[in-house]
């Protein structure tokens, strides 16, 4: 198992009745890099309940496009960085 550094964008999320966007990003242990967002995401679902808006298959909106998904040194990271995200609200940085 790999350790994978991700970075996504996340747009369309309704939050405080407003549609937002975000950024999440972190170290995550996973096979292959597209088990990597999908883990990265399920830890944030846990996290922040807006993403639970993404639910729904035949639905456009919401989405993450994921920018960035490398493997990383697991060596170079202390024991609190590995499957952890952080998001960050894009109205939160005004």
């Amino acid at each position: 198992m790999s350790v994978w550094q991700v970075l996504g964008i996340g747009e369309g999320f309704v939050r405080s009745g407003k549609v937002d966007s975000f950024e999440l990003s972190g170290f995550v242990q996973a096979p292959s890099a597209r088990e990597a967002a999908s883990r990265a995401l399920s830890i944030a679902k846990q996290q922040v309940a807006e993403l639970t808006q993404m639910n729904e298959a035949a639905q456009r909106w919401p989405l993450i496009n994921w920018n960035e998904i490398q493997e990383a040194d697991a060596l170079a990271l202390s024991p609190g960085q590995l499957d952890k995200v952080e998001l960050h609200w894009a109205s939160d940085a005004a």
